[in-house]
């Protein structure tokens, strides 16, 4: 296989960016576009960086209602549980996005990817709070670091928050396609102010789940790179992991996409002819 220099030209570029963001695995993307994986792994890098300084100067003074604060899991190198003395800690084992997500526009004003301690727990809600305008509600889920990281941030009486804590049913072991388990209960309580309890959603999940599943390659690759080139960990304004690459979604309408290509499709007695 012949593979691209390191310059590539714009429309390449973009070809790869396309393939990332659709969800193709970076070796997939090496497949379909020529292009060497780490030159790929660079370009995600640089691009990522480029995303998390915009985001940074435009979320600003946000006028948000509700937020969601939730973690996404993913590994670099092997799970956790496979981590030894020898490891590095910082490269490999468990990772977290911690994310915030208002529940009526899935606008993203904060991330932070690294351990789930409390040091990054304290500076992800304390960046969220730093953004917004107004007084906000705010939910998320049991993770106990959370209630000093709001109170500390937003101050107890100038926010409504509750934690929504769900129980799953347990699923029968055996063969068969993977499903999410089914919720069993679902427990709501408020910790600080008057949280409206309609407004307690779980909107987090359902909007990041059906493209989380192609997150993790793209998140190794891109963590890894960052390691090499900086010495350390993926943090909130490096790259952004494929699965935080949210698009609103619209049912597919033929008739508007030919015309938006500017061409009708022939009759068809013409296409058989052909």
């Amino acid at each position: 296989m012949v593979f691209m220099s390191n310059n590539l030209p714009v429309e390449k570029k973009i070809a790869v960016l396309g393939a990332l963001v659709e969800g193709c695995s970076i070796r997939s993307t090496e497949r379909l576009t020529n292009v060497h994986r780490d030159t790929i792994t660079r370009l995600l890098v640089r691009v990522g960086e480029g995303c998390a300084s915009i985001l940074d100067e435009k979320m600003r003074d946000l006028y948000c209602v509700r937020l969601e604060l939730d973690e996404i899991w993913a590994f670099v190198g092997k799970k956790q549980r496979r981590v030894s003395a020898e490891d590095d800690a910082r490269r490999v084992g468990d990772q977290w996005t911690y994310i915030a997500i208002d529940a009526d526009t899935k606008l993203i004003p904060s991330f932070l990817v690294g351990k789930r301690t409390a040091e990054n727990t304290n500076e992800f809600v304390c960046d969220v709070a730093a953004r917004l305008s107004r007084r906000v509600q705010l939910s998320t889920d049991g993770l106990k670091m959370y209630v000093d990281a709001i109170g500390a941030a937003f101050g107890s009486d100038k926010v409504d928050y509750a934690q929504v804590v769900k129980t799953y049913e347990a699923d029968a072991i055996g063969p068969g396609r993977y499903s999410p388990p089914e919720v069993a209960s679902t427990e709501k309580t408020p910790i600080f102010g008057e949280p409206i309890a309609e407004y307690r959603l779980d909107e987090l999940r359902r909007a990041l789940e059906p493209q989380h599943a192609h997150g993790h390659a793209a998140f190794h690759a891109a963590h890894e790179r960052v390691l090499e080139e900086t010495g350390e960990p993926l943090r909130r304004r490096r790259a952004v992991p494929g699965a935080l690459q949210l698009r609103p979604h619209a049912p597919h309408d033929p008739h508007a996409a030919r015309a938006r290509r500017g061409r009708r499709d022939p009759p068809v007695g013409a296409r058989r002819a052909a």
